[in-house]
């Protein structure tokens, strides 16, 4: 039975009683918040806005292509070229002779027929621009045994001019300027060797003198 206590209010003797009577009030306000935040959470409304209107797929942006450099341009230009070069000793350079090679710029590496007859293998060339627009090349051919010949030239299209220094493992070093030309592929395949056209002028030789000789025999 319920007593009054000191303040006249209604009191409950079992103290078991008072704890049934809370978690009964406990769950019955969890019950109406969880209601509550329920209807008024805004995350339900999205939700169904999502599923009534689902966004749009959006297509797939194929990936852009790697920018290229102005270095790049340019080594594209004398990827696959061939130059004949005059190579000359600069002043001061004692008994040393001028004398001519071919230069190959292929699979990014430089190679010099002269210096790959001698043993030298074909390195990387590297190319710059200076002032953004003189185009500067540059390759070091090692030979452990004999020394490094060190390239630096600059490329101008249909031309080539620069510096060899060759320094050798023993004796002094050796130091050229060179000039080159573009060696045009196309050309030298379409005109035939000299002895082809000798053999082709020899007919028509022949034909001219037999013609000339009917032409009097005639008169």
């Amino acid at each position: 039975m319920a007593s009054l206590g000191s303040e006249g209010t209604p009191r409950i003797a079992n103290p078991l009683r008072r704890l049934t009577a809370f978690i009964r009030l406990r769950r019955m306000a969890g019950w109406w918040m969880g209601v509550a935040l329920l209807l008024c959470a805004p995350g339900s409304a999205a939700t169904e806005a999502e599923v009534t209107n689902p966004a749009p797929v959006m297509a797939a942006t194929p990936p852009s292509a790697p920018a290229t450099s102005p270095e790049d341009d340019v080594r594209r230009k004398l990827e696959g070229t061939r130059w004949a070069l005059a190579v000359t000793p600069l002043a001061g350079a004692g008994e040393v002779k001028g004398y001519r090679d071919t230069v190959t710029f292929t699979a990014q590496q430089m190679t010099s027929e002269q210096l790959s007859a001698a043993g030298y293998p074909s390195p990387r060339y590297a190319v710059t621009l200076e002032g953004g627009e003189v185009v500067v090349w540059e390759a070091a051919q090692i030979k452990a045994e004999a020394g490094i010949a060190f390239w630096r030239g600059e490329f101008h299209e249909e031309a080539l001019q620069g510096i060899l220094n060759k320094h050798p493992l023993e004796g002094a070093s050796e130091y050229y300027s060179f000039t080159g030309t573009l060696i045009n592929e196309a050309a030298s395949a379409a005109q035939p060797p000299p002895e082809a056209q000798s053999q082709s002028s020899a007919p028509r030789a022949s034909h001219q003198k037999t013609a000339r000789k009917g032409w009097w025999g005639r008169r």
